[in-house]
């Protein structure tokens, strides 16, 4: 990968995550209400803390009754009740394609981009045909008309990677994001395709926390 000429990770910590992985393995296989409650709750966990990264300010027993219960919470907006739903709807989605075998490619991308964007973005599963600027970051964003080509580039990278799957994965969320694809939302599509990388992999979804004063960063569940 032309971006990655150093170590992506640590050796200390793959080797971490690949013991936690292998005490996970021996306890396979789980139980099919086991593995439906796990989803759930990582569905649950993934949804908040994906929007509450993008100032979403619904709290996490808000986000369980949008979602489980189909209630709305009052004092919230609309785009909050949909970013909850949109972005359930998408890890189900993920976990779908995972069990497809699905590769990652525009039409994924696309698919997941207007499953979280639905009723809120006018250009909701559409690359973006405009250039922008992020506010507060340093790097701009490609030219729009490279796209295309970026992300056939990135897929590529991916799909023939030779690195540590917890290396690739972290690969295809930064340069996803460098990308920047979409007017809005490459942050909860990036997770949400790091995520359908691990899966199909048959890794544990991650979620990624809110930063914390202690520095805690992605989690295996």
């Amino acid at each position: 990968m032309a971006d990655t000429d150093t170590t992506l990770i640590q050796a200390e910590l793959l080797v971490r995550i690949e013991e936690k992985m292998e005490r996970l393995n021996a306890m396979r296989p789980l139980s099919a209400d086991v593995i439906r409650k796990l989803n759930e709750e990582l569905m649950l966990m993934h949804t908040y803390h994906s929007n509450a990264i993008e100032g979403n300010t619904l709290t996490l027993s808000e986000t369980q009754l949008i979602v489980n219960e189909g209630l709305t919470i009052g004092g919230k907006s609309l785009q909050e009740h949909l970013e909850a739903t949109n972005n359930a709807k998408a890890f189900g989605l993920i976990e779908t394609l995972a069990k497809k075998k699905t590769q990652t490619g525009h039409v994924t991308i696309q698919q997941i981009h207007e499953v979280v964007t639905r009723a809120i973005l006018e250009d909701s599963g559409k690359y973006r045909r405009k250039n922008v600027r992020i506010s507060g970051a340093i790097k701009t964003p490609p030219d729009w008309t490279k796209i295309v080509k970026l992300i056939d580039q990135l897929v590529f990278d991916v799909q023939n990677s030779k690195l540590h799957p917890i290396e690739t994965a972290a690969f295809l969320h930064h340069r996803f994001v460098e990308i920047h694809p979409f007017i809005d939302g490459n942050g909860r599509v990036a997770r949400l395709l790091t995520n359908l990388y691990l899966i199909g992999r048959n890794y544990p979804a991650i979620v990624r926390e809110l930063p914390r004063p202690k520095g805690r960063g992605f989690l295996l569940h």
